[in-house]
């Protein structure tokens, strides 16, 4: 059999670039002013960059190599892990349309799928099978969502759905993706919840605060409530396949609540 093995990553772990954030000691903004993340390119440093510098770092410390992106990984490379990720993507495709280039959940699913058809053309349909069966897939969807769609200015989102009904729209089409997943062989997955976005230094600057801001942690509250209960039906519902959730709100509040011991002086 073909040792195969995938390190698929499908989403911009923005929930990691915003504890790395809130633990370093530089100014959350770019060169231009613009708060992190809110622009590609020019003067500010993009949120993707600043992961990429956080991870090569990690990465090297680890010994690992880097997963080359989708759209670079071509020949043998795709064997050895693809990078689905796409910076301000979403659950929903209109989520994000602000920023070129961006590339929705849905499409990055698509992706794998060709991902897939390729390797099973050179390898064999039963080897990538039990390969991918093996694989861990992360997902980290939603945070861009709220940011990126339901909190901009120039969406009509917030006008037509209260925080529960967004939530249960984006969970429902969360839970089709996943599944989606499943049926092209997915198993194993983690799933990421969403943190105290209210702390993240976007947000602080937007609304000018000084402290969180307890309306933006109020409204992602019901989107992570929304998918624990979606993990404890797909794990009911679908035969072989693992869910695991990330409970990344708790590893904020620790890490505000007990922030000296992280090495901070601030928690804010």
């Amino acid at each position: 059999m073909v040792n195969i093995f995938f390190r698929i990553i499908f989403s911009f772990l923005l929930v990691m670039l915003l504890l790395l954030l809130l633990m370093n000691d530089k100014v959350a903004l770019g060169q231009d002013g613009d708060p992190v993340g809110s622009t590609q390119g020019g003067g500010g440093r993009e949120m993707y960059d600043l992961f990429g510098d956080k991870f090569t770092i990690s990465a090297e410390l680890l010994g690992l190599p880097l997963i080359p992106a989708y759209s670079e990984a071509s020949g043998a490379q795709v064997l050895h892990g693809v990078n689905y990720a796409s910076a301000a993507a979403g659950i929903l495709d209109i989520t994000g349309r602000n920023f070129v280039g961006r590339i929705p959940f849905d499409q990055q699913i698509r992706n794998f799928q060709n991902t897939l058809d390729q390797v099973t053309d050179n390898l064999g349909a039963s080897d990538v099978s039990n390969a991918i069966a093996r694989c861990i897939f992360f997902v980290g969807m939603g945070s861009n969502d709220y940011l990126n769609n339901y909190l901009m200015p120039n969406y009509n989102t917030k006008n037509q759905y209260n925080a529960q009904q967004y939530a249960d729209l984006l969970v429902s089409e969360y839970s089709r993706q996943l599944t989606t997943l499943y049926n092209l062989g997915a198993r194993k997955f983690v799933l990421a919840g969403l943190g105290r976005m209210g702390c993240i230094p976007r947000i602080l600057a937007q609304y000018q605060m000084d402290r969180c801001s307890e309306e933006v942690n109020q409204l992602v509250m019901p989107f992570n409530a929304n998918v624990k209960t979606m993990i404890n039906n797909l794990n009911a519902n679908l035969p072989g396949a693992r869910f695991t959730f990330i409970d990344i709100a708790r590893m904020f509040e620790d890490l505000l609540t007990n922030y000296r011991s992280y090495g901070m002086q601030f928690s804010h």
